[in-house]
C-alpha cells in the first residue's frame, strides 16, 4: 500500500491545524497554511510571535479562552469551544476549536494539538435565528411600541456583545427623535444632525468601520468623539415604503462590520418594523374602543338624566345629578356647569 504524506493531507483540510506549547498563551510550534486563509497572517509570521495568537483573540472573549488555556494546562483538557478572532484586516471571525494534549513515551504532557474551524455563517445563522425569534415574541406578548422598542434594542446587545443599539424615530420632515438608547437605557436628550444623511439612508443600510476615515462625517468628528462612536452600521425601518425609523449599532472604536452581520441586522430591522406596525395598530384600537365605550356611557348618563329630571322637576337637583353621572362616565370625579352671565354685574 502507497504511503501517505500526512503533512501533505493535513495542509489540504478546509481546518487550520495546529500544535501548541503548553505555556499561558497557547504560543504556536505548527499550524497550517490555512491560517493564512483564516486570518490573513503566514505561517511564519504566526509562528514566529507567541503574542500573536493571544492579540488576535476578541477582547471580550480573551478572558474566557485564557481561562480555558490556564485550565488545559493545569488539567490536561480543553472544552471545545467557539469564540471569535480578529483577522488582519479587522474582520471578525467565528472559530470552533477543537484539541487535545499529547504526552511523550514517560506520559509527560508536552503539548497541544488541535484546529480551528470557521464557523462564521453557521454563527450568524444562529444569531439571525434567535434574533427574529426573539422580536416576534415580542408581538406575541402584546407589549406596547415603547415596550417593544427597548425590549428589542435589548436583545440586539445581549446577541451582539459589544454593541450599543439606539432607535431614532423620523419625523414627516425628517427631524430625527432618538427614542431609546441602551447606553441611557432611556432616550438620547440631542441628536445631531448630519447633511445628507437621509439621502444616504435612502439607498439602504450605512456600513462605517471607522468613523475618522469617512469624509463626510468629518463635519461631525467632535461630536462622534464626544459621544465615544468609532463605528456604525445604520439600517432603516420602512413602512409603506417610506423610511420611519432607523436602528444605530455602534462600537466605541473602529471595527470591521462582516456583510452577514449586516445582513442580519438589515432582516430583524424589517420584522421589528412589522411588529411596531402591528403593536401601533393594537394602540389606536384599543383607544378607538375605549372611546366609543365611553360615547356609549356618556349617552346612557344623558338618558338616565333626563328621567331623573321627569320624575324631579327640581332643575339644581336634577342638573347636580346629572353632572354626577357624566362625571361616572367619563372617569372624572365630577362634571360642571358653568353659566354664561348676560347681564352687566352680579
Amino acid at each position: 500500500m502507497e504511503r501517505f504524506d500526512f503533512q501533505e493531507l493535513v495542509e489540504q483540510l478546509p481546518l487550520v491545524v495546529y500544535v501548541d506549547k503548553l505555556d499561558a498563551k497557547s504560543s504556536a510550534l505548527y499550524v497550517s497554511p490555512q491560517i493564512t486563509r483564516l486570518l490573513g497572517y503566514s505561517q511564519e509570521e504566526w509562528i514566529a510571535d507567541p503574542d500573536l495568537f493571544m492579540r488576535s483573540v476578541h477582547p471580550d472573549d480573551r478572558d474566557r479562552v485564557l481561562a480555558d488555556i490556564a485550565e488545559r494546562n493545569a488539567r490536561g483538557a480543553f472544552p471545545q469551544d467557539d469564540y471569535r478572532l480578529i483577522d488582519r484586516n479587522g474582520r471578525v471571525v467565528w472559530v470552533c476549536d477543537q484539541e487535545i494534549v499529547v504526552n511523550d513515551a514517560a506520559g509527560t504532557p508536552i503539548a497541544a494539538q488541535g484546529y480551528m474551524q470557521d464557523v462564521t455563517a453557521r454563527t450568524y445563522d444562529s444569531m439571525r435565528l434567535e434574533l427574529l425569534v426573539g422580536i416576534l415574541g415580542l408581538a406575541a406578548e402584546e407589549h406596547t411600541p415603547e415596550e417593544i422598542v427597548a425590549k428589542a434594542a435589548q436583545l440586539l446587545v445581549s446577541v451582539l456583545g459589544d454593541v450599543g443599539v439606539t432607535f431614532v424615530e423620523i419625523g414627516p420632515d425628517g427631524e430625527l427623535s432618538a427614542r431609546y438608547s441602551t447606553e441611557l437605557n432611556g432616550p438620547v436628550v440631542d441628536t445631531f444632525a448630519i447633511p445628507g444623511y437621509l439621502g444616504r439612508l435612502e439607498a439602504g443600510p450605512i456600513v462605517v468601520d471607522d468613523v475618522r476615515a469617512v469624509d463626510w462625517l468629518a463635519g461631525v468628528a467632535d461630536e462622534l468623539e464626544q459621544q465615544q462612536i468609532g463605528s456604525a452600521v445604520d439600517v432603516p425601518l420602512r413602512r409603506d415604503g417610506r423610511i420611519v425609523a432607523v436602528l444605530w449599532f455602534n462600537t466605541c472604536g473602529p471595527r470591521r462590520w462582516d456583510p452577514h452581520e449586516v445582513t442580519v441586522l438589515s432582516e430583524v430591522a424589517e420584522q421589528l418594523a412589522i411588529v411596531l406596525d402591528a403593536s401601533e395598530a393594537r394602540v389606536r384600537r384599543l383607544a378607538a374602543e375605549r372611546a366609543l365605550r365611553s360615547r356609549d356611557a356618556i349617552l346612557e348618563a344623558v338618558s338616565r338624566s333626563a328621567e331623573h329630571f321627569l320624575t324631579n322637576p327640581d332643575l339644581d337637583d336634577a342638573m347636580n345629578e346629572l353632572m354626577r353621572v357624566l362625571g361616572e362616565a367619563t372617569g372624572a370625579s365630577r362634571a360642571y356647569v358653568f353659566e354664561n352671565s348676560t347681564g352687566d354685574g352680579p
